[in-house]
């Protein structure tokens, strides 16, 4: 009974957070392209989102017992707060400098949410029930996206801007605070188990753990890289608003299908294989509507980065840990955020993005290929090898990276001394010259 109490509960936090979501994420980007935000701008935005979404993930990946304790409590304030922060941002459109240090407290504060939101299902359910009712909420979620798209079509094509954005956030938040009210209602008795991570830390986890962040962050890029580039592109085609904001209706009609259409490592393999192609096809079709299409396809297909991810995380639950888990799954998406910021603001050419975001998603299926072994094409210990040799590949850029960053901040401190003291130093000598 409490089982089938915390699914119901689980489904509706999916259904009313998702129509939140559809309308606060999917009208953000064409609401400042619109507001003739540059594409250079909309990247600076998202680029300081991602870096304090990157900061707090290592945080808590870093102090676990930031989220390991009370759960339902801390899970329900920051659910709420995300929302209401969520609500401020069409109100402070005309401040660029502003909007980009809420929206990024906006995102920061969606992490810890996610993460929470996370560690409450892999403690509630596991294995064949996990994905089961993650399935159910990724359905469940996408029905009210599609709702959450209409709802935003209807009012960009019958309100005139800003009143259509100001309608649109505020009624899509307290939709979204209804999905907090379900989390009151959810049994704490299930989030009272362990979410300590066991003590065996071994070699084979590790190169999984990594391999599995790698080919979710690579994915993510390429599709917060098309997220952020495709508004733009519609509106060098005189494309209307109501159907640029119309794509993620399609998408989430897409996404209702996905999740029953891809089931098993090989069928997630072909659903990759289409999301990356599509990628692709979107800067070369210069007919709008049809880009409806290629929404739908992309949505559909990208369970498959997902769900891979989800299968083999709570598979190896118990070594990888609930708290690293979660937030490994969470932080993915920030950090993909942030190589597609990075990318648009150096490459702002539309075929180069669309390229580039296609790359990053085929690096995705690549490695899942060839170093995943769930999902490879070639014999399981040839992957396992791949994978231990991207995995020390990794580290040693990791370490390399840090070492190189700490050099260059102690570098960066010892000049700005310097400079501090030869200043300090000049005005005296002016100071004593003027006295004599």
């Amino acid at each position: 009974m409490q089982r089938s109490s915390s699914k119901v509960l689980m489904a509706m936090e999916a259904f009313f957070s998702n129509f939140y979501i559809a309308i606060t994420r999917n009208l953000f980007i064409p609401m400042l392209t619109y507001q003739n935000y540059s594409l250079y701008l909309l990247f600076y935005v998202n680029l300081s989102a991602a870096f304090l979404s990157i900061l707090v993930s290592y945080l808590i990946y870093t102090r676990p017992s930031l989220v390991s304790s009370s759960v339902k409590t801390r899970l329900v304030a920051v659910h709420i707060c995300e929302r209401v922060f969520w609500m401020i941002l069409p109100f402070i459109m005309e401040f660029p400098d502003f909007l980009s240090v809420m929206y990024a407290l906006s995102q920061a504060m969606a992490i810890p949410a996610s993460i929470l939101l996370n560690i409450a299902i892999f403690l509630s359910f596991r294995n064949d029930e996990l994905i089961d009712v993650n399935i159910l909420r990724s359905a469940l979620g996408s029905t009210a996206s599609i709702l959450g798209g209409l709802f935003i079509v209807y009012t960009t094509a019958t309100i005139k801007a800003p009143d259509s954005y100001y309608i649109s956030y505020v009624s899509g938040s307290l939709i979204g605070l209804v999905a907090s009210i379900s989390l009151v209602f959810y049994p704490s008795n299930t989030l009272r188990n362990s979410i300590h991570r066991s003590e065996v830390k071994s070699e084979h986890m590790e190169v999984r753990r990594v391999n599995i962040f790698i080919m979710l962050t690579l994915s993510l890029a390429g599709a917060n890289l098309v997220g952020l580039s495709w508004a733009s592109l519609l509106k060098e085609m005189n494309t209307p608003l109501y159907l640029v904001t119309a794509l993620s209706f399609a998408g989430n009609i897409g996404g209702i299908i996905g999740p029953y259409l891809w089931r098993g490592f090989r069928k997630y393999i072909y659903a990759m294989m289409l999301n990356s192609i599509t990628t692709l096809l979107i800067f070369f079709t210069p007919w709008p509507p049809i880009h409806l299409i290629y929404s739908a396809v992309l949505s559909m297909s990208f369970v498959g980065f997902n769900f891979i991810a989800l299968s083999i995380y709570s598979k190896y639950i118990v070594s990888l840990g609930i708290v690293e888990a979660s937030t490994l799954l969470t932080a993915a998406n920030p950090l993909g955020l942030l190589i597609a910021s990075l990318t648009g603001m150096y490459a702002r050419n539309p075929f180069i993005l669309f390229l580039l975001a296609s790359m990053y998603k085929l690096s995705a299926l690549i490695l899942s290929l060839l170093a995943i072994p769930e999902s490879a094409i070639i014999p399981v210990k040839t992957a396992y090898g791949y994978g231990r040799l991207i995995y020390y590949i990794g580290i040693m850029g990791y370490t390399f990276t840090m070492e190189t960053s700490k050099q260059a901040i102690k570098l960066t401190l010892q000049l700005l001394a310097l400079t501090i003291l030869v200043t300090v130093l000049y005005l005296i000598y002016r100071l004593a010259t003027l006295l004599v």
